[in-house]
């Protein structure tokens, strides 16, 4: 699977045509970095061709004051953000759109009135994987990380994306589940996993509690931090499998070696052999005599107009 393609919007010191900065003074300077004066309430109006994983580089400052702000895409709210007076402090409220219209807003306060700087306004506008690409012979790939994916995660971060590749992150020791695409039987579950800060394990299971040993890339008993660790399942002989769970186990105990980062997360199917045809006995025998007489009216069909009786 390829890295997505990303796009960078810089905002500092223009617009590009199609974009509206609303409530924002025009570009100044303090001597040597650009910045703009935003309003209390101020906006960025932008187009999308399709669906987009949106990541905005957010940095305001006001000498004297602690800043607050709270930032919305269309109708998601991306949070609420503390910029310590004095203090250059950077963040990046990100979410997912579909194509069309958007609009970025913010409100920005202070106990008083106060000067708030904007420094840094940078819009990233990266391409998300296809809820499933066709492998041949009836194959699928599933992602996750597709807008409105039926392969679904529920215990994990938000898509994060680390300036090459999406992860999401796994922060608790309670268990994350995946559910799978409905109708559709489960041949292979991949990931690609790594911590930062300690070794650990995964426990992998269905639903109903039946374990699941995952081939590892690296074969430990416990998976050493800082090492990207390619982990399958091979699921083919699980019809009926609807939900994965799985679960961290930390060396020695306790969270730390949490978070555990999944990256390349994917799922092959087959159509569900319920939706296929089964040929019992008596059907094979209808289906064969069929055939013969099918058969036998393409050869009168095909017969020379000259033949003699």
């Amino acid at each position: 699977m390829p890295s997505p393609k990303q796009k960078t919007i810089d905002l500092k010191t223009g617009a590009p045509a199609g974009w509206q900065l609303i409530g924002f003074s025009g570009v100044k300077s303090d001597g040597v970095n650009p910045f703009r004066t935003p309003q209390l309430s101020s906006e960025i109006k932008f187009d999308t061709a399709g669906s987009r994983y949106i990541r905005f580089q957010y940095q305001l400052y006001s000498p004297d004051q602690a800043v607050k702000a709270h930032v919305t895409l269309d109708d998601q709210d991306l949070g609420y953000f503390d910029f310590p007076a004095g203090q250059f402090k950077t963040v990046y409220p990100a979410a997912l759109v579909k194509a069309g219209k958007h609009s970025l807003r913010f409100k920005q306060s202070c106990p008083l009135a106060c000067p708030i700087n904007q420094y840094h306004a940078e819009v990233k506008l990266i391409t998300l994987p296809d809820v499933r690409i066709n492998l041949g012979l009836q194959a699928q790939r599933w992602s996750p990380d597709a807008l409105d994916s039926t392969f679904s995660v529920n215990g994990f971060s938000g898509l994060q994306f680390d300036g090459v590749n999406y992860f999401r992150e796994l922060n608790t020791l309670d268990s994350a589940l995946f559910s799978l695409p409905f109708g559709y039987l489960a041949t292979n579950f991949h990931t690609q996993t790594i911590s930062n800060n300690g070794s650990y394990r995964l426990s992998w299971a269905s639903a109903d509690g039946n374990v699941f040993r995952a081939r590892l890339s690296l074969q430990k008993a416990y998976l050493p931090k800082g090492h990207f660790v390619d982990q399958d399942l091979p699921l083919i002989q699980k019809e009926g499998l609807s939900q994965l769970r799985v679960q961290t186990i930390c060396e020695g105990g306790g969270s730390s070696c949490l978070p555990i980062r999944f990256y390349w997360t994917e799922l092959t199917t087959l159509p569900s052999s319920r939706g296929l045809i089964t040929l019992t006995p008596p059907k094979l025998l209808a289906f064969s005599l069929l055939f013969l007489v099918l058969l036998g009216i393409f050869a009168l069909l095909l017969r020379p107009l000259n033949a003699k009786h």
